[in-house]
C-alpha cells in the first residue's frame, strides 16, 4: 500500500480555497466559475495490484454530485468523492472510469481510460526470524554496545519467496501431497453488511476468483454453511470448473451460484455464512485461489455489492484438519461437563481431574503432510517496517498515549501481534482479566473460610500476571481495567455478597460486603505495583455505573438484567440507600494509593515531586459508554462532580469515555462527520470542570461493517486524529489516552453468532486488517499525527 501525504493534500487544498477566495478580481473568478469541470489525467497506466488518484479539476465551479463508475470491474475499481476517485487495478486488460458530475451550470461525463498490465515476477528477500515459544512473552530487546572489535557477519544467501506472495490474498493446495482422500481446502466467506442483506445467502449471484495452476485439472466447487469439509454429509458439491495451467487465469461461475438450491438452503441458517470448498477431481493437481470476490444484491442497494473475500490462516483452511479440530475440542468440552457432574458437592481431594484442550486449528493443519496446504500468514513487518518510527512514539509528543485491547491468549499465541504492539503501542488494556470476575477465586476463598469464618475473598492473578510481565519486558503500561463492574457479578459470582460465601446463599450485610470490597481493592492495586511497579498507570475504579434510566438520584445503576449487586449490598445501607458504591469504591482506591505513597511503594518519578504529581502515576478512573451522547453526558458529569465536591480529596482524576463511533448494528451513518466530533467535543466539555479532570477515550473503535467503504473509513480516521493532534493545545493537555478496541480486522464476524461484537465493533473497523497489514485509517492517521508533531 502506498503511502500518502494526507495532511500535505489536505494543507494544499486549504491554501488553494484561500488563494481563490482572496486573490485576483472578481471578473476571473466569473470567468473560472463558467468552465465546466474536467479530470486532471484522461489516461492512466497501472501494473496489478497497484493504484492511483484521479481528481476532478474543478475550474472555479461548485461541484454538487460526483458519480464514479467503472465499466470493468475485473480490470479496475473505483472509489470517489466529489474530488476525487481512488481507482485499483485488479486484472489484465483495459477499463474506462467515468465520474458522472453534477455542477452549478449543468452535468458532464468525464472519462479516463486505465491500463492494466501484469507486473513482471519479482523475487524478495525472506528476512530471518527466530521462533519464540508460545509460553514466553515477546519482548524487544536491545543488545548492549560492544565495544570490542566487530565480529565477521555471515551473509545469508537470499530465499526468494514464491511468485504467488505478490498477490493480495491467497490459498494454496496441492491435493497430490494428501495422505488420505476426500481431501479439500475451503475459504469461509460472511456477508459483510448481513444486517442490511438480512443474512439471505440466496442474495449472492456470482463468485469470481483468480487461479494459478501449472497443469489443467478440473476442480470440484462444494458449499457448506462453514468450515467445508467434502467428506461430511453436510457439504455439497454445486458444480465443477476448468483450470487451464496458467497464472491469473480468470474464473467467473455466475450461472453456477445464482439461484442455487444448496446456496439458498442455507438462508435457514440466517447467519450470513459460507463456505466454498475446493477440490481437484484427479486428487493430484496443484493450485491456488486469490483475489476471491462474491457479488450479491444488498437490499439497501440500487447496484451489486462486490466483496473480496479474505483468504488468510484466519479465513482458509483444510476440511479435515478443521473438523479434527472441532470434534477433539467438543469431546473435551463434553467429557468435562460430565466430570463438573460428578466432582459436584465433592471435597477437592476426591475430585476428577479435568481434561485440557490447547491445540489450535493451525497444530491441526501443521500435522498434514508438508505443502499440502498454505495460505497468507500474519504478518506484522511492514506495518513496523514503513512505520519506523512507532505510533505512541508520535502520540506522547502530542500529549497522549496510544493503545488498544488485548487478550491472554493473544498475548501468548500470537507473536505477530505482539510484534505489532510493541513497535507502535504504549498502552494496553486487557478485555477481561483484570476484571473481579476473572480475578476472584471461589475455590480458594472457599478454602480460607473453612479455616476462618471471617476470611476475606481470595484472588488468582496468573493470567494478569503474564500479560503484566510481557508489558513490563516490552516498556508497554497498562489500563487496570476495572476493579469494580457488576456485569457477570450477580450471575455467577453471587457468592462474594453472601454468607459462607455460597453462591446460592443469603446475602450478606452490607458491612460485611463493604468490607470485602474494600478488601478486594485494596489487595488488588497492591498486588500489581508491588509485583510490577509502575506499569499499571490508572485503573478504572468504577465501570458503567451510570444508567440514564435509574431511579436513583444520581442514576447511580441499579440494574443490568438482573439486579447490580453492588448498588444494593455495597451501599452503607440496605437497598441501595445511604452513600452509594460509587462512592465508597473510589474511597477505596484512593485510600490505597495514599498508602502507598506513604508506605513508599508508590514513590515520585524524581526528588521534589509534590503528592498530587506521585498520584498521577496512578489515576483513578470513572469509566463509562455512551459518555459522548448529550443524553446520558450530564449524568456522568453530575456524578463525577459529586464524587469530586471535596477540594482536598479529588477522588476522580479522568473521566474514561467509551467511544463507539458509527451506528450501532448497521452500517446506516457510520464514518459520518458527527460521530468524530461526538468525543471531540466531550473533551472539551469535561477539560472545562472544576476541580479539572483529564479525559481518556478508553474503548474507541471506527465503525465499519462493509469492506467497500475502506476509503470513506480512512477518510474518517484522517479526520478524527487530526482534531486529537490539535486537542491538548486548546484544554491545557486534557486528553491522555486513546485505545482503540477495534485495532484489528474481524472479516468473518457475523450478527448471528456474534451479534455484541458484531455490532459494538464491526467487521472492518481496524486500523489493521486481519493478517495485519496497513489500512488507510491507519496510514492516513499515522501521517497526520506524524506531521503535526513535527517529527
Amino acid at each position: 500500500m502506498k503511502r500518502k501525504g494526507l495532511i500535505t493534500h489536505l494543507l494544499v487544498a486549504a491554501l488553494i480555497f484561500s488563494s481563490v477566495s482572496v486573490a485576483g478580481n472578481s471578473g476571473e473568478v466569473a470567468a473560472k466559475a463558467k468552465k465546466a469541470p474536467k479530470l486532471n489525467a484522461t489516461s492512466k497506466n497501472l501494473e496489478v495490484g497497484n493504484t492511483t488518484t484521479v481528481k476532478i479539476k474543478a475550474n472555479g465551479t461548485k461541484i454538487k454530485k460526483v458519480t464514479w463508475k467503472t465499466n470493468k470491474k475485473k480490470v479496475a475499481t473505483v472509489k470517489g468523492n466529489k474530488k476525487s476517485a481512488k481507482i485499483t487495478a485488479k486484472g489484465k486488460g483495459t477499463a474506462k472510469i467515468t465520474a458522472t458530475v453534477k455542477y452549478k451550470g449543468g452535468k458532464k461525463k468525464l472519462t479516463c481510460t486505465v491500463k492494466v498490465s501484469i507486473a513482471a515476477v519479482k523475487t524478495t528477500e525472506i528476512p530471518a526470524t527466530t521462533t519464540t515459544a508460545a509460553a514466553q512473552p515477546t519482548a524487544v530487546a536491545t543488545q548492549p554496545a560492544n565495544n570490542g572489535t566487530p565480529a565477521p557477519v555471515a551473509t545469508a544467501t537470499p530465499t526468494p519467496k514464491p511468485y504467488y506472495y505478490e498477490y493480495n490474498y491467497f490459498g494454496k493446495f496441492d491435493a497430490s501431497k494428501a495422505s488420505q482422500p476426500n481431501e479439500n481446502m475451503y475459504i469461509n466467506f460472511v456477508l459483510s453488511d448481513s444486517w442490511s442483506t438480512n443474512t439471505k445467502l440466496s442474495a449472492i449471484n456470482s463468485l469470481e476468483f483468480k487461479v494459478d495452476s501449472e497443469a489443467s485439472a478440473i476442480v470440484d466447487l462444494w458449499v457448506a454453511e462453514y468450515d467445508c469439509d467434502i467428506s461430511s454429509s453436510s457439504a455439497k458439491k454445486i458444480c465443477d470448473f476448468e483450470i487451464n495451467g496458467t497464472k491469473g487465469q480468470d474464473i467467473n461461475l455466475v450461472n453456477e451460484i445464482a439461484g442455487n438450491s444448496d446456496i439458498a438452503a442455507l438462508d435457514s441458517t440466517g447467519n450470513g455464512r459460507l463456505s466454498f470448498g475446493f477440490a481437484p477431481q484427479d486428487g493430484k493437481t496443484s493450485f491456488i485461489i486469490h483475489d476471491m470476490y462474491v457479488n450479491y444484491k444488498d437490499n439497501n442497494l440500487t447496484e451489486e455489492a462486490h466483496h473480496e473475500a479474505a483468504i488468510s490462516e484466519e479465513t482458509c483452511s483444510i476440511g479435515s484438519a478443521k473438523t479434527a479440530y472441532t470434534t477433539e475440542k467438543q469431546r473435551v468440552e463434553d467429557a468435562n461437563k460430565e466430570i463438573d457432574k460428578i466432582n459436584e458437592g465433592k471435597p477437592d481431594i476426591e475430585k476428577l481431574a479435568k481434561e485440557t484442550f490447547n491445540k489450535t486449528l493451525k497444530d491441526y493443519v501443521n500435522e498434514k503432510p508438508e505443502g499440502m496446504f498454505e495460505t497468507l500468514p500474519k504478518d506484522s513487518s511492514k506495518a513496523i517496517e514503513d512505520y519506523p518510527i512507532g505510533m505512541a512514539k508520535i502520540t506522547e509528543n502530542l500529549g497522549y498515549k496510544f493503545g488498544t485491547c488485548v487478550t491472554y491468549n493473544l498475548i501468548k499465541n500470537d507473536p505477530e501481534f505482539c510484534k505489532l504492539l510493541a513497535h507502535h503501542c504504549d498502552s494496553i488494556t486487557a478485555m477481561n482479566e483484570f476484571k473481579a470476575y476473572s480475578l476472584l477465586d471461589k475455590d480458594a476463598t472457599l478454602a480460607a473460610y473453612e479455616k476462618d469464618p471471617n476470611a476475606m475473598p481470595q484472588m488468582k492473578y496468573q493470567k494478569a500476571d503474564e500479560i503484566c510481565e510481557w508489558a513490563q519486558a516490552n516498556n508497554i503500561k497498562i489500563r487496570g481495567h476495572a476493579l469494580v463492574w457488576d456485569n457477570a457479578m450477580e450471575e455467577n459470582h453471587r457468592w462474594f455478597f453472601t454468607e459462607g460465601y455460597d453462591q446460592n446463599g443469603t446475602y450478606a450485610s452490607n458491612d460485611v460486603c463493604r468490607a470485602r470490597l474494600q478488601w478486594y481493592v485494596d489487595q488488588v492495586m497492591r498486588h500489581f505495583q508491588e509485583k510490577y511497579p509502575d506499569v499499571v498507570y490508572c485503573w478504572d475504579v468504577v465501570n458503567e455505573g451510570i444508567d440514564e434510566n435509574s431511579g436513583d438520584k444520581l442514576k447511580v445503576r441499579q440494574n443490568r438484567g438482573g439486579q447490580n449487586p453492588f448498588y444494593y449490598h455495597c451501599s452503607s445501607q440496605a437497598n441501595g440507600q445511604g452513600e452509594n458504591y460509587i462512592k465508597f469504591t473510589f474511597d477505596c482506591a484512593y485510600d490505597t494509593r495514599e498508602a502507598m505513597i506513604n508506605e513508599g511503594l508508590l514513590k515520585p518519578d524524581k526528588e521534589g515531586d509534590d503528592i498530587v504529581k506521585t498520584r498521577q502515576k496512578i489515576e483513578l478512573v470513572y469509566n463509562d459508554y455512551n459518555v459522548i451522547e448529550s443524553n446520558k453526558r450530564p449524568y456522568v458529569k453530575a456524578l463525577v462532580e459529586a464524587l469530586n465536591e471535596d477540594p482536598n480529596r479529588q477522588l476522580v482524576d479522568t473521566v474514561g469515555c467509551q467511544g463507539y463511533l458509527g451506528d450501532y448494528q448497521k452500517q446506516g451513518s457510520c464514518l459520518r462527520d458527527e460521530w468524530w466530533q461526538k468525543p471531540i467535543e466531550t473533551i472539551k466539555i469535561f477539560a472545562d470542570m472544576q476541580p479539572s479532570v483529564k479525559v481518556q477515550l478508553t474503548e474507541m473503535a471506527m465503525r465499519n461493517f462493509e469492506w467497500s467503504k475502506l476509503p470513506e473509513h480512512g477518510d474518517f480516521a484522517a479526520k478524527l486524529f487530526s482534531e486529537l493532534a490539535e486537542i491538548n493545545g486548546e484544554t491545557n493537555n486534557s486528553f491522555t489516552s486513546m485505545s482503540i478496541w477495534a485495532f484489528i480486522d474481524d472479516p468473518v464476524m457475523n450478527k448471528v453468532e456474534e451479534s455484541f461484537d458484531y455490532w459494538q465493533y464491526a467487521p472492518f473497523s481496524g486500523m489493521f486488517d486481519d493478517v495485519y497489514r496497513v489500512k488507510p485509517a491507519f496510514q492516513y492517521a499515522y501521517d497526520i499525527l506524524k506531521a503535526k508533531a513535527g517529527m
